[in-house]
Protein backbone atom coordinates (compact mmCIF):
# COMPACT_ATOMS: atom_id res chain seq x y z
CA UNK A 1 0.00 0.00 0.00
CA UNK A 2 1.22 3.34 -0.98
CA UNK A 3 0.67 6.50 1.09
CA UNK A 4 -1.23 9.30 -0.65
CA UNK A 5 -0.45 12.92 0.14
CA UNK A 6 -2.32 14.59 -2.39
CA UNK A 7 -4.74 17.34 -0.95
CA UNK A 8 -7.66 16.41 -3.69
CA UNK A 9 -7.07 12.58 -3.20
CA UNK A 10 -10.73 11.07 -2.72
CA UNK A 11 -8.25 8.82 0.21
CA UNK A 12 -6.93 11.91 1.42
CA UNK A 13 -11.02 13.49 1.94
CA UNK A 14 -12.13 9.69 3.34
CA UNK A 15 -9.75 10.05 5.83
CA UNK A 16 -10.58 13.32 7.01
CA UNK A 17 -14.27 13.05 7.00
CA UNK A 18 -13.55 10.02 9.23
CA UNK A 19 -11.34 12.31 11.66
CA UNK A 20 -13.59 15.59 11.09
CA UNK A 21 -16.85 14.02 10.57
CA UNK A 22 -17.65 10.94 12.15
CA UNK A 23 -14.78 11.93 14.90
CA UNK A 24 -14.05 7.97 14.94
CA UNK A 25 -10.53 8.94 16.21
CA UNK A 26 -11.63 10.85 19.70
CA UNK A 27 -14.95 8.88 20.22
CA UNK A 28 -16.50 5.52 19.78
CA UNK A 29 -19.45 5.73 17.32
CA UNK A 30 -21.31 2.72 17.86
CA UNK A 31 -24.33 4.76 19.30
CA UNK A 32 -25.39 6.44 16.11
CA UNK A 33 -24.12 3.43 13.35
CA UNK A 34 -27.85 3.24 12.04
CA UNK A 35 -26.88 6.64 11.11
CA UNK A 36 -23.76 5.80 9.27
CA UNK A 37 -25.26 4.18 5.82
CA UNK A 38 -26.91 7.54 5.14
CA UNK A 39 -23.88 8.95 6.16
CA UNK A 40 -21.73 6.67 3.18
CA UNK A 41 -23.87 7.25 0.40
CA UNK A 42 -23.97 11.36 1.16
CA UNK A 43 -20.29 10.83 1.03
CA UNK A 44 -19.93 9.05 -1.99
CA UNK A 45 -22.29 11.38 -3.59
CA UNK A 46 -20.31 14.40 -2.58
CA UNK A 47 -17.32 12.81 -3.91
CA UNK A 48 -18.82 12.24 -7.54
CA UNK A 49 -20.04 16.01 -7.68
CA UNK A 50 -17.68 17.88 -5.79
CA UNK A 51 -14.59 16.41 -5.34
CA UNK A 52 -13.17 16.52 -2.27
CA UNK A 53 -14.18 20.21 -2.20
CA UNK A 54 -17.37 19.25 -1.25
CA UNK A 55 -16.26 16.86 1.79
CA UNK A 56 -15.90 20.15 4.54
CA UNK A 57 -19.21 21.27 4.38
CA UNK A 58 -20.40 17.47 4.30
CA UNK A 59 -18.12 17.02 7.59
CA UNK A 60 -20.03 19.49 9.31
CA UNK A 61 -23.61 18.80 8.45
CA UNK A 62 -22.56 14.94 9.67
CA UNK A 63 -21.21 16.57 13.07
CA UNK A 64 -24.06 18.64 13.47
CA UNK A 65 -26.23 15.15 12.79
CA UNK A 66 -24.31 13.30 15.16
CA UNK A 67 -24.46 15.75 17.82
CA UNK A 68 -28.38 15.89 17.47
CA UNK A 69 -28.34 12.46 17.79
CA UNK A 70 -26.36 12.18 21.03
CA UNK A 71 -28.43 15.15 22.72
CA UNK A 72 -32.01 12.91 21.60
CA UNK A 73 -30.30 10.18 23.49
CA UNK A 74 -29.23 11.90 26.49
CA UNK A 75 -32.85 13.08 26.85
CA UNK A 76 -34.14 9.65 26.85
CA UNK A 77 -31.78 8.15 29.07
CA UNK A 78 -32.61 11.09 31.47
CA UNK A 79 -36.36 10.10 31.07
CA UNK A 80 -35.40 6.53 31.38
CA UNK A 81 -33.88 7.05 34.64
CA UNK A 82 -37.17 8.84 36.12
CA UNK A 83 -39.02 6.14 35.56
CA UNK A 84 -36.87 3.79 36.95
CA UNK A 85 -36.12 5.71 39.66
CA UNK A 86 -39.12 7.03 40.72
CA UNK A 87 -42.14 5.55 42.05
CA UNK A 88 -45.01 4.65 40.59
CA UNK A 89 -44.03 4.86 37.19
CA UNK A 90 -47.37 3.67 35.45
CA UNK A 91 -48.93 6.91 36.59
CA UNK A 92 -46.31 8.71 34.50
CA UNK A 93 -46.19 6.76 31.51
CA UNK A 94 -50.01 6.15 31.23
CA UNK A 95 -49.87 10.17 31.29
CA UNK A 96 -47.65 10.02 28.43
CA UNK A 97 -49.66 7.75 26.57
CA UNK A 98 -52.70 9.68 27.02
CA UNK A 99 -51.26 12.78 26.11
CA UNK A 100 -50.31 11.34 22.61
CA UNK A 101 -53.29 8.79 21.94
CA UNK A 102 -55.47 12.16 20.34
CA UNK A 103 -52.83 12.96 17.66
CA UNK A 104 -55.57 14.85 16.02
CA UNK A 105 -56.34 17.31 19.21
CA UNK A 106 -52.35 17.77 19.31
CA UNK A 107 -52.30 19.37 15.46
CA UNK A 108 -55.33 21.00 16.11
CA UNK A 109 -54.59 22.69 19.32
CA UNK A 110 -51.66 24.18 18.18
CA UNK A 111 -52.06 24.83 15.00
CA UNK A 112 -54.52 27.41 15.92
CA UNK A 113 -51.72 28.74 17.18
CA UNK A 114 -48.68 28.62 14.80
CA UNK A 115 -51.27 28.83 11.16
CA UNK A 116 -54.53 30.88 12.87
CA UNK A 117 -52.36 33.46 14.70
CA UNK A 118 -49.07 33.47 13.93
CA UNK A 119 -49.79 33.22 10.28
CA UNK A 120 -47.45 30.90 9.64
CA UNK A 121 -48.31 28.93 5.80
CA UNK A 122 -48.77 25.37 6.42
CA UNK A 123 -48.39 23.03 3.04
CA UNK A 124 -47.79 19.61 1.82
CA UNK A 125 -44.60 18.84 2.06
CA UNK A 126 -44.70 16.58 -0.95
CA UNK A 127 -48.23 17.13 -3.13
CA UNK A 128 -51.01 15.94 -3.14
CA UNK A 129 -50.26 13.67 0.59
CA UNK A 130 -51.27 16.38 2.81
CA UNK A 131 -49.16 14.36 5.90
CA UNK A 132 -46.23 15.06 6.34
CA UNK A 133 -46.17 18.60 5.69
CA UNK A 134 -44.01 21.81 5.92
CA UNK A 135 -44.32 25.55 7.29
CA UNK A 136 -43.18 28.37 6.51
CA UNK A 137 -43.11 32.20 6.70
CA UNK A 138 -45.05 34.94 4.90
CA UNK A 139 -45.10 38.75 4.68
CA UNK A 140 -47.92 38.25 7.11
CA UNK A 141 -46.24 36.12 9.50
CA UNK A 142 -46.29 37.52 13.16
CA UNK A 143 -42.76 36.45 14.34
CA UNK A 144 -39.56 38.94 13.85
CA UNK A 145 -37.13 37.89 11.29
CA UNK A 146 -34.34 37.86 14.26
CA UNK A 147 -34.01 36.25 16.27
CA UNK A 148 -36.76 34.29 16.45
CA UNK A 149 -38.26 33.22 12.78
CA UNK A 150 -33.94 32.80 11.90
CA UNK A 151 -34.04 30.26 14.97
CA UNK A 152 -37.20 28.31 14.00
CA UNK A 153 -35.41 27.46 10.48
CA UNK A 154 -38.21 27.76 8.57
CA UNK A 155 -36.39 28.76 4.80
CA UNK A 156 -35.33 25.52 4.45
CA UNK A 157 -38.26 23.35 4.02
CA UNK A 158 -38.63 20.86 6.66
CA UNK A 159 -40.97 17.38 6.84
CA UNK A 160 -42.97 17.31 10.03
CA UNK A 161 -45.88 15.33 11.11
CA UNK A 162 -47.94 15.07 14.29
CA UNK A 163 -48.52 11.36 13.98
CA UNK A 164 -45.98 8.64 14.99
CA UNK A 165 -47.11 6.00 12.12
CA UNK A 166 -45.73 9.10 8.89
CA UNK A 167 -43.16 9.30 10.78
CA UNK A 168 -42.00 6.16 10.91
CA UNK A 169 -42.98 5.64 7.35
CA UNK A 170 -40.78 8.91 6.92
CA UNK A 171 -37.44 9.15 8.79
CA UNK A 172 -37.28 12.76 7.42
CA UNK A 173 -39.53 13.72 9.42
CA UNK A 174 -39.94 15.64 12.32
CA UNK A 175 -41.80 14.17 14.47
CA UNK A 176 -43.79 17.04 16.40
CA UNK A 177 -44.30 16.94 20.33
CA UNK A 178 -43.88 19.73 23.19
CA UNK A 179 -40.51 19.06 23.90
CA UNK A 180 -39.48 19.06 20.79
CA UNK A 181 -36.78 22.12 19.66
CA UNK A 182 -39.11 23.33 17.06
CA UNK A 183 -42.45 23.26 19.82
CA UNK A 184 -40.14 24.50 22.77
CA UNK A 185 -38.67 27.81 20.79
CA UNK A 186 -42.95 28.51 19.80
CA UNK A 187 -43.49 28.28 23.29
CA UNK A 188 -40.88 30.31 24.91
CA UNK A 189 -41.61 32.70 21.50
CA UNK A 190 -45.00 33.13 22.78
CA UNK A 191 -44.08 33.85 26.21
CA UNK A 192 -41.50 36.78 25.27
CA UNK A 193 -43.98 38.01 22.96
CA UNK A 194 -46.55 39.96 25.07
CA UNK A 195 -48.46 40.62 22.21
CA UNK A 196 -51.94 39.37 22.48
CA UNK A 197 -52.35 38.83 26.38
CA UNK A 198 -54.60 42.04 26.70
CA UNK A 199 -57.19 42.44 24.41
CA UNK A 200 -60.59 43.36 23.45
CA UNK A 201 -63.03 41.05 21.70
CA UNK A 202 -67.01 42.23 19.83
CA UNK A 203 -68.78 38.84 19.96
CA UNK A 204 -72.14 38.35 17.95
CA UNK A 205 -74.22 35.36 19.63
CA UNK A 206 -77.78 35.74 17.92
CA UNK A 207 -79.21 32.81 20.73
CA UNK A 208 -78.15 35.63 22.98
CA UNK A 209 -81.90 37.45 23.67
CA UNK A 210 -80.85 39.55 26.73
CA UNK A 211 -79.10 43.27 27.05
CA UNK A 212 -75.66 43.50 25.41
CA UNK A 213 -73.19 42.24 27.76
CA UNK A 214 -69.73 43.44 28.98
CA UNK A 215 -67.49 42.10 31.20
CA UNK A 216 -64.14 40.52 31.51
CA UNK A 217 -62.23 36.77 30.75
CA UNK A 218 -59.30 36.08 32.67
CA UNK A 219 -56.81 33.28 31.46
CA UNK A 220 -54.38 31.85 33.90
CA UNK A 221 -52.06 29.39 33.39
CA UNK A 222 -50.56 27.60 36.21
CA UNK A 223 -47.27 26.21 36.21
CA UNK A 224 -43.63 26.01 37.99
CA UNK A 225 -41.96 29.13 38.66
CA UNK A 226 -38.76 28.38 37.19
CA UNK A 227 -37.74 31.54 35.08
CA UNK A 228 -35.11 31.67 32.22
CA UNK A 229 -32.42 34.43 32.01
CA UNK A 230 -32.96 34.61 28.65
CA UNK A 231 -36.15 33.04 26.52
CA UNK A 232 -34.55 32.84 23.27
CA UNK A 233 -31.64 30.84 24.61
CA UNK A 234 -31.89 29.40 28.05
CA UNK A 235 -29.02 27.09 29.39
CA UNK A 236 -29.41 23.67 29.46
CA UNK A 237 -29.94 23.49 33.07
CA UNK A 238 -32.86 26.24 33.55
CA UNK A 239 -34.39 23.99 30.77
CA UNK A 240 -33.60 20.12 32.53
CA UNK A 241 -35.02 22.13 36.15
CA UNK A 242 -37.80 23.50 34.19
CA UNK A 243 -38.92 19.93 32.56
CA UNK A 244 -38.51 18.30 36.32
CA UNK A 245 -40.73 20.85 38.07
CA UNK A 246 -43.72 20.02 35.30
CA UNK A 247 -43.23 16.49 36.12
CA UNK A 248 -44.55 17.36 39.71
CA UNK A 249 -47.26 20.48 38.48
CA UNK A 250 -48.12 19.84 35.00
CA UNK A 251 -48.84 23.48 33.32
CA UNK A 252 -52.67 24.22 32.96
CA UNK A 253 -54.97 26.50 32.05
CA UNK A 254 -57.57 28.33 33.98
CA UNK A 255 -60.32 30.53 32.24
CA UNK A 256 -62.88 33.05 34.72
CA UNK A 257 -64.83 35.05 33.50
CA UNK A 258 -66.61 38.09 35.61
CA UNK A 259 -69.28 40.90 34.83
CA UNK A 260 -68.36 44.42 34.70
CA UNK A 261 -68.84 45.00 38.32
CA UNK A 262 -67.03 42.10 39.36
CA UNK A 263 -69.32 39.82 40.08
CA UNK A 264 -68.50 35.98 38.66
CA UNK A 265 -70.32 34.98 35.80
CA UNK A 266 -72.54 31.43 36.48
CA UNK A 267 -75.60 32.00 34.21
CA UNK A 268 -74.70 28.13 31.83
CA UNK A 269 -75.76 30.06 28.77
CA UNK A 270 -73.94 32.95 29.01
CA UNK A 271 -70.89 30.79 29.83
CA UNK A 272 -71.22 28.95 26.75
CA UNK A 273 -71.26 31.76 24.49
CA UNK A 274 -67.89 33.54 26.54
CA UNK A 275 -66.14 29.89 26.32
CA UNK A 276 -66.81 29.28 22.66
CA UNK A 277 -63.78 29.51 20.65
CA UNK A 278 -62.61 33.13 18.65
CA UNK A 279 -64.09 32.94 14.77
CA UNK A 280 -62.85 35.01 12.31
CA UNK A 281 -64.70 36.03 9.49
CA UNK A 282 -64.79 32.60 7.46
CA UNK A 283 -66.52 30.70 10.61
CA UNK A 284 -69.29 33.04 10.79
CA UNK A 285 -72.15 31.07 9.29
CA UNK A 286 -73.93 30.18 12.32
CA UNK A 287 -72.72 32.38 15.39
CA UNK A 288 -71.13 35.21 13.44
CA UNK A 289 -67.75 36.60 13.56
CA UNK A 290 -65.55 37.80 16.35
CA UNK A 291 -63.68 40.95 16.12
CA UNK A 292 -61.23 42.11 17.80
CA UNK A 293 -60.97 45.97 18.68
CA UNK A 294 -57.58 46.74 18.73
CA UNK A 295 -57.69 48.33 15.46
CA UNK A 296 -61.50 49.53 15.86
CA UNK A 297 -61.98 51.89 18.84
CA UNK A 298 -65.20 53.01 17.44
CA UNK A 299 -67.22 49.76 18.17
CA UNK A 300 -65.96 49.98 21.89
CA UNK A 301 -66.52 53.68 22.34
CA UNK A 302 -70.27 52.75 20.88
CA UNK A 303 -70.97 50.60 24.34
CA UNK A 304 -68.76 52.56 26.41
CA UNK A 305 -66.55 55.56 27.21
CA UNK A 306 -63.05 54.64 26.57
CA UNK A 307 -61.86 56.53 29.65
CA UNK A 308 -64.62 54.48 31.86
CA UNK A 309 -63.74 51.79 30.38
CA UNK A 310 -59.39 52.08 31.43
CA UNK A 311 -60.84 52.78 35.03
CA UNK A 312 -62.93 49.56 35.12
CA UNK A 313 -60.13 47.51 33.88
CA UNK A 314 -57.45 49.26 36.73
CA UNK A 315 -60.23 48.05 38.96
Amino acid sequence: MLAVDEDDSPWTGWTDFLCHGLGIFHRSISDVQFLLDGFELRLFRALLEEGTAGLEALSAEVREAIGEERRSQDEQYALDRIALAEEPVETFIAAVEDAEEDEAALEEGIDRWLVGALQLKKRPYAWPVQDPFKLGATRDTLIPKLPWLAALDLDEPRAMTWRRRIATAHPEAMLLRPGTPFVDRIERFTRWDDRGTAFVTWRTAPDWQDELWLGFRLCFVIEPDVPFADLFAPSRAELAASRQAQRYLSPRTVSLHFHANGEPVDDPALLRILERPYRSGSDSAVHGADLNLASRPQHLASVIDTGAFAGLCRS
